[in-house]
């Protein structure tokens, strides 16, 4: 499936459920297209270093796995696998007629104004709301199954520095007081890792590694009366199999993006009283140094794309103020572990 495949078929719209305009929304790895009442995934045919999809074969083993992980906590969100053909010059989604080019998740539209990261910034997200996704979560992570694996801290320690191979980016265009930032915090994970290496070996023996989400942020959350969680990692274990502290402290940092740092607490809190777990003081430094490693992570995604964008337009302009709230909560975790 190429990319003028896919504006073909939006032409065309020989999509299930068409009764208008489709829209289209466009990762890195995979499009999503939105019409009527359905929307259909389909992943791009790309090789990165930390995932496949470059066959058709592989393309619809892993659509067949988005559907399966995400049933665990999303029940009735995503439908089935449904083929893409082309027959002549035409294409159509789950159509009769044509060769077979790719393979589609089909799944229930959702509204988009129930989105978290949109309500988030419209600060329209409730306590209430918090609290009941606090407990969907725990409920959730308690019947994830348990990973039996060893810590290692390279793992760490090799993800929060590479950060540091774009500190010429960040002196560049965000200034020497963010260039001193990411010094300091790479220095501060070092010394962590080295310190609280029993730390991380209890999480495991505690049973807290567990076949989790992933990618647990406001983007891949709407908050409807239930909440609703969607889209977790499928296309590769390992960023699943992780410590459920970890996973929430995604969250919560993302929380702490948008400023909404009494929710994040709020979150935190709850999901702690509802899984009955407590967290003493070494567990609450590790809560930190995890903020600070989904920080750092966000922060270099976000100047990947920036680096993506050849000419200095507007975009690049609205990544920076975005790279900077990043590195301002960097600066802020790691001041408690």
């Amino acid at each position: 499936m190429t990319e003028a495949d896919i504006y073909k078929l939006i032409l065309s719209k020989n999509i299930p459920g068409c009764n208008g305009e489709v829209q289209l929304k466009e990762t890195h790895i995979s499009w999503v297209l939105l019409s009527g009442k359905f929307a259909f995934k389909i992943k791009k045919p790309v090789r990165l270093s930390f995932l496949n999809f470059s066959t058709l074969h592989q393309r619809k083993f892993y659509c067949e796995r988005e559907i399966s992980l995400n049933s665990r906590f999303s029940k009735g969100i995503y439908f089935k696998v449904v083929s893409v053909k082309k027959y002549n010059n035409s294409i159509s989604i789950d159509g009769n007629k044509g060769k077979t080019i790719d393979y589609a998740v089909m799944m229930k539209r959702l509204n988009s104004l129930k989105q978290m990261d949109f309500m988030l910034q419209e600060n329209v997200v409730t306590k209430d709301s918090l609290l009941k996704l606090a407990m969907k979560i725990s409920l959730f992570h308690k019947k994830a199954p348990l990973i039996e694996t060893h810590f290692n801290t390279s793992t760490f320690s090799e993800l929060f520095n590479e950060l540091s191979s774009y500190k010429k980016f960040i002196k560049k265009y965000l200034g020497r007081g963010y260039h001193d930032v990411v010094c300091i915090a790479q220095k501060k994970s070092e010394a962590f890792l080295n310190d609280h290496k029993t730390l991380f070996v209890d999480r495991t023996k505690k049973g807290l590694i567990r076949d989790c989400h992933g990618d647990l942020h406001s983007k891949n959350i709407f908050l409807y009366s239930s909440p609703i969680l969607f889209d977790c990692i499928e296309f590769n274990d390992e960023y699943r199999y992780i410590d459920i502290l970890y996973e929430i402290a995604f969250l919560c940092m993302d929380l702490d993006f948008y400023g909404k740092f009494n929710l994040s607490e709020l979150f935190r809190k709850n999901y702690l009283s509802d899984s009955r777990l407590g967290m003493n003081k070494g567990e609450l430094q590790l809560f930190y140094y995890y903020k600070c490693c989904r920080a750092n992570i966000r922060a270099k995604v976000n100047i990947i794309k920036a680096l993506e964008i050849r000419n200095k337009n507007d975009e690049f302009d609205n990544i920076l103020p975005q790279i900077k709230i990043y590195l301002d909560l960097i600066k802020i975790y790691s001041r408690y572990y």
